[in-house]
């Protein structure tokens, strides 16, 4: 199968046909999951598996899930990089 035929499969298997209008908005998904019960504040490791035939998925290799700590020290930490960015007036 050539490359242009792999990507009218792709486009098929999304709904989309080979000259519509898209940008890579509308061929990427995103998948979503409640993170509570995984480790947080640690690298995990992500795997996609796709079982439709001619499709092909990229992830990233490992994903983080922050911690309220994490998080809260993060925007903490931004505002003293960037005070302009948060909104802050003082200084």
């Amino acid at each position: 199968m050539d490359s242009s035929a792999r990507v009218n499969s792709f486009l098929e298997a999304l709904g989309l046909k080979s000259g519509d209008a898209y940008d890579s908005a509308a061929v990427a998904r995103r998948l979503s999951f409640d993170p509570k019960g995984f480790p947080q504040d640690k690298a995990l490791t992500v795997s996609v598996e796709v079982k439709r035939p001619n499709v092909k998925s990229t992830t990233r290799g490992r994903l983080v899930i922050q911690s309220e700590a994490t998080r809260v020290t993060g925007r903490v930490l931004s505002a003293f990089a960037a005070p302009t960015a948060t909104g802050s007036t003082a200084g």
